[in-house]
């Protein structure tokens, strides 16, 4: 499975919450990230980022009901994860990956 989405998605992510919560995400890229925010503009923000959590978890699948199931932080933990991977992080943190050549 993980060479699976390995092959299909590029660089994946493990991520341990828990006994029972365990990911695996992505990161998503630009053209998708383009996509994603026409999309998700008009939803609340909660719903947004359930939006941004479905796109870059690919296990387990998470639909909306299973969303709703989860603890309160989870969908929260993983969006800003998923950001991470996506290279979105504070100005701060990134300017400490800057090297003068």
């Amino acid at each position: 499975m993980i060479e699976e989405f390995k092959q299909r998605a590029g660089d994946i992510y493990f991520m341990d919450l828990g006994e029972t919560e365990k990911y695996i995400f992505r990161p998503i890229r630009r053209q998708e990230w383009r996509t994603l925010l026409q999309t998700i503009e008009k939803l609340d923000p909660k719903k947004q980022d359930e939006a941004i959590v479905a796109r870059g978890v690919l296990f387990p699948q998470l639909m909306g009901t299973k969303m709703g199931t989860l603890p309160a932080g989870s969908v929260d933990t993983l969006k800003e994860m998923i950001l991470r991977a996506s290279n979105f992080m504070p100005p701060e943190h990134a300017v400490q990956l800057v090297r003068k050549l």
